[in-house]
């Protein structure tokens, strides 16, 4: 079977009309405040991105991940995991001002409250002067669940001090510095140096732990896009030798972002998934999750005119 040639040469004029007009769209849609916004989100499924909501706004996010699973028939049994135990978060977040913004979360492990701020330093804007957008994020979380029972004679690791719980030890603090790159208005890619200490450890673990997570987004059409997540840990060694690693599929509108995830780790809190092992996903080992975000804005108040 024979193409005909005019037909050949005007599909493939229409293909690249078409993949000129969604990347022009694309550069477009990531345009905001004379500046460039490499992630549609404030979070790329666990990692924060460089991303903050515009002033005068404010955002609910639910976050949810399901059991894990395996090749085996638990995906069946369990239902793909729903069946199974889950952990959710939920987010508010606030602007503050133009580059700024505060986030408050609970999480289900441990009872997890959290309290964030963002700040916006740099960001990339069309003509290259400033090529890179740059953020920085802290955030403290308290654990308020009831302490176990310690039974007698424990000790600290020091094997000579007494251990007593203390309310210090529910404290854990998170710091990190964002850097994120919107590349040709199709794919965006971010370094995020991390750092968490936990004010009470596990013996032979270290209170101060190092992460570099690395994300990334490609649009695959106005509205969406598939994301991806890697942390390396760096001076945490897990019992599989593995890495945090996840994929999912975003889709985006003006007041809602929802991601469809499959992801190694169960884990909702960058201080969780930095400081424990993921699934073994070489042996097929993953859980699926979501996050929805929606965004409300707040109406600026007009005047009425008097005569």
């Amino acid at each position: 079977m024979r193409l005909d040639r005019k037909h050949l040469l005007s599909t493939l004029l229409f293909g690249a009309a078409v993949i000129h007009s969604q990347y022009a769209i694309a550069q477009q849609e990531m345009v905001e405040d004379n500046g460039i916004n490499a992630f549609r989100n404030t979070i790329n499924i666990n990692c924060q991105t460089t991303t903050t909501i515009a002033p005068r706004s404010f955002e609910f996010q639910i976050r949810h991940r399901f059991g894990s699973l395996k090749p085996d028939k638990s995906i069946i049994t369990d239902f793909f995991g729903f069946d199974a135990t889950a952990n959710i978060q939920f987010i508010f977040d606030m602007a503050l001002g133009k580059n700024n913004m505060i986030t408050v979360g609970r999480l289900k492990t441990d009872k997890t409250f959290k309290l964030g701020i963002k700040r916006v330093f740099l960001k990339q804007v069309e003509d290259n002067i400033t090529p890179i957008s740059l953020s920085v994020y802290s955030d403290v979380s308290i654990k308020t669940t009831p302490f176990n029972k310690i039974p007698p004679y424990t000790f600290f690791e020091d094997s000579v001090t007494p251990f007593k719980n203390k309310f210090a030890h529910r404290l854990q603090y998170l710091s990190q510095l964002i850097i994120s790159k919107n590349v040709n208005g199709l794919l965006s890619l971010q370094l995020s140096p991390t750092l968490i200490y936990q004010n009470l450890v596990d013996i032979n673990e270290s209170n101060l732990s190092f992460a570099i997570p690395f994300s990334a987004a490609i649009k695959t059409g106005i509205f969406t896009s598939i994301i991806f997540e890697y942390s390396y840990l760096i001076n945490y060694k897990t019992e599989n030798e593995l890495y945090p690693l996840s994929i999912g599929l975003e889709f985006g509108t003006a007041g809602h972002v929802f991601q469809i995830i499959a992801s190694s780790t169960a884990g909702l809190s960058e201080t969780e998934i930095y400081s424990s092992s993921p699934l073994n996903y070489n042996r097929g080992e993953f859980l699926l999750g979501f996050n929805i975000r929606r965004t409300f804005v707040k109406k600026l108040k007009t005047k009425t005119p008097t005569n």
